[in-house]
């Protein structure tokens, strides 16, 4: 038991997935500090439209697959102690991430973003305001403080399955050449190489009746908001993009209350800025799998529209332009 602990604590990038590279290229970045003057958080979706190579300044493209609001809080606190944070932040989740909690123990806690002494003071956190989602319907069955324990150990069983379905140092190879591609491009990466051509799945968010966000969520939100409030950093949402189809079949009520819910943080923070629309849609072609996620040609030309707009916003607000307002715009 001692020796597979200290396995599961020293060789991760042995026998965890692709994903797990792809977020230790982001926080290594982070923990070097290695941020430029633009810094992009959010979902995967982020993560694959906004290649930082791109946009004429130096920026980094720190979204994470299944990110919220908590991991976004985060890199926020870790990036506010280094040397020179970035100037501005572009935030981008998707309405499924803003109100979904279902990764945060699967990759958020498993891929090393948060550890123990994160853990603590979330679960006090959401006993605090009331919203013990993040510990409730897992397949585990834990009790939220003994989740938090094992979880924040590392304890070797939780990562059983991964050991034995990978080979134990199977993905050894592969997560270093992931880790050298990730970090090249700035954080930025494509799902399956980003070769699809098109793709008429219908995404998750485009099902739901109505929109609502667990209050951890929202909190976490506020709270980042606000600490880039105070060191003067403004906050643009941008929404990536869903295909047509998806948009197409999207509940009216699941749009406007999602759109009010950006409004109304936009309205208790000044600093924070929606650019378009709050479910905005571009063709099926330009999409790579049914997740939403770009393809190579829809990545090339979002990053091409970003960086029109921040060539055109300088170092005023995103919102005061016709490029950043145009974004979204299929």
């Amino acid at each position: 038991m001692a020796l597979t602990w200290a396995y599961v604590l020293l060789a991760p990038g042995a026998f965890l997935d692709d994903e797990y590279a792809r977020w230790t290229a982001k926080i290594q970045l982070l923990d070097r500090c290695d941020l430029g003057e633009l810094v992009i958080l959010g979902d995967s979706r982020a993560a694959v439209a906004i290649a930082p190579r791109q946009l004429g300044i130096p920026a980094t493209n720190l979204a994470l697959a299944g990110g919220t609001g908590i991991e976004a809080l985060n890199v926020v606190d870790r990036m506010l102690r280094c040397p020179i944070p970035p100037r501005r932040v572009i935030l981008s989740i998707s309405g499924f991430q803003l109100g979904e909690v279902g990764t945060f123990w699967d990759k958020s806690v498993r891929y090393g973003l948060l550890g123990w002494r994160d853990l603590g003071p979330l679960l006090a956190r959401s006993r605090a305001i009331g919203d013990m989602s993040l510990y409730a319907g897992d397949r585990d069955g834990l009790p939220p403080l003994m989740k938090t324990v094992l979880h924040g150990v590392r304890f070797p069983s939780l990562y059983f399955n991964s050991l034995v379905q990978n080979g134990v140092v199977l993905r050894w190879s592969r997560n270093q050449a992931i880790l050298r591609d990730v970090l090249a491009a700035r954080g930025q990466y494509w799902f399956l190489g980003g070769t699809g051509r098109g793709s008429t799945a219908i995404v998750n968010e485009a099902t739901l009746p109505s929109f609502n966000a667990p209050p951890i969520l929202t909190d976490a939100l506020d709270t980042l908001i606000a600490r880039l409030a105070a060191r003067g950093i403004a906050v643009d949402f941008v929404p990536i993009p869903v295909n047509q189809t998806s948009a197409s079949v999207a509940r009216a009520a699941y749009r406007a209350e999602l759109g009010q819910y950006l409004a109304d943080l936009a309205r208790r923070h000044p600093n924070f800025t929606v650019l378009g629309d709050a479910f905005p849609a571009w063709p099926d072609l330009l999409f790579n799998d049914r997740f939403a996620h770009l393809n190579i040609d829809g990545t090339q030309r979002f990053s091409a529209r970003l960086a029109t707009c921040l060539a055109a916003a300088g170092s005023g607000p995103l919102a005061d332009n016709e490029p950043c307002r145009a974004i979204t715009r299929p």
